[in-house]
């Protein structure tokens, strides 16, 4: 996708659109991670100031659930605040992390609204006052140093600036992680993988590069299961790369556990209409073939073709399904036998395979059925 601006037809507001839409879906995923203990602990540990991460007690690491934000402005700002305590008087350390994609001048105002909120919930409250310390998470390709507030006055008032606030604004651009920094990152907290995103999450030939370390958080943590449906979908929102070559990434550089997973979740999106093939024409939103009791249509018929050993070629033509779903199914037809043969039950099958515990007994009972025939 391509927008140029244009004062004529209207094309800049659509180009301002998307850009504020990309942004949403970046800090929708930012905001996921961010609300993960492990990976902010990470963070912090690896990123942090050593004067703070020294005396940081992580055992009281806590995500603050109180939004800071008006309803207004919760869909255009991350406003995700954790507490610890810090030093020998145990001194409540609020971070306040900002996701940023784009430089914004007045950054520093933003900043000074979080800190008068927690702050003024401490006095109402009674308790002592929070040290807040706000951090800016940047993945934009422009270099950017937010201004302090200070700056933001002219320079001609500068006799006047002592009355101002002043803090310090830490920018972590991420596009300045070196990637071998990223890769050694753990694979229990998802942190890589959402550096990896923010920094690649543009570039087809780095996404090629690092497609297994998108997803490395699912093979050997159960925990972080819940992370592969959201990654999967951002990351589709996210990048231009086309759907084939998706696929082929997918079948060629993931374990077969985490292909299963992948798979089964993009097919579970492109069944819902969620996702649209970006290949010629459209990947369908809804299969034709349902399955609910008796199952019938077109994913039956594939089913019998791949089970005969037809080559690609003529499933597609004879089930009149496109490739990229074709694939999807056959992955699942594979799984769902598999997990049959190891005498899965059918909710554990389920989770696998993306599908209810009736629809996995439904294509079990087909199975046997067809087997019986033959």
């Amino acid at each position: 996708m391509s927008l140029k601006k244009s004062k004529s037809d209207g094309t800049s507001e659509n180009v301002e659109n998307a850009a504020q839409k990309m942004h949403q879906i970046y800090d929708k995923l930012f905001k996921l991670v961010f609300e993960h203990e492990p990976s902010v602990n990470l963070f912090v540990r690896k990123f942090g100031d050593p004067d703070i991460v020294n005396q940081l007690d992580f055992n009281t690491l806590q995500l603050d659930s109180t939004s800071y934000l008006s309803k207004k402005l919760e869909a255009y700002f991350s406003d995700m605040v954790w507490k610890a305590a810090w030093g020998d008087e145990r001194i409540a350390v609020a971070f306040l992390f900002e996701h940023k994609s784009a430089p914004e001048r007045y950054v520093a105002v933003q900043l000074l609204g979080y800190i008068h909120s927690i702050l003024d919930r401490d006095v109402r409250a009674k308790r002592p006052l929070t040290l807040v310390l706000p951090s800016i998470v940047n993945h934009g390709k422009r270099h950017w140093k937010p201004k302090h507030l200070v700056q933001l006055y002219p320079k001609k008032t500068e006799s006047l600036h002592r009355f101002v606030p002043n803090f310090e604004i830490p920018c972590f651009r991420v596009d300045a992680i070196e990637d071998q920094t990223i890769l050694d990152l753990p694979d229990d907290t998802v942190l890589k993988a959402l550096l990896l995103v923010l920094k690649h999450g543009k570039d087809e030939n780095a996404i090629q590069q690092f497609f297994p370390h998108f997803f490395s958080f699912y093979e050997n943590h159960p925990h972080l299961h819940h992370f592969l449906e959201p990654f999967v979908l951002y990351m589709s929102e996210l990048t231009e790369i086309k759907t084939e070559i998706v696929h082929d990434l997918i079948e060629t550089t993931l374990s077969p556990k985490t292909k299963d997973g992948v798979m089964t979740t993009y097919a579970q999106f492109i069944q819902k209409g969620i996702l649209q093939g970006k290949t010629e024409g459209k990947i369908e939103g809804k299969i034709e073939g349902k399955i609910e009791g008796k199952i019938e249509g077109k994913i039956e018929m594939l089913w019998k073709l791949w089970r005969k050993g037809f080559a690609m070629e003529l499933m597609i033509e004879l089930s009149d399904l496109p490739e990229m779903t074709l694939k999807l199914w056959i992955t699942r037809f594979e799984t769902l036998q598999k997990c049959r043969l190891e005498k899965k039950t059918a909710d554990e099958t389920a989770k696998i395979v993306q599908l209810t515990g009736q629809q996995v007994s439904d294509w079990w009972a087909f199975f046997e059925k067809m087997e019986k025939i033959r």
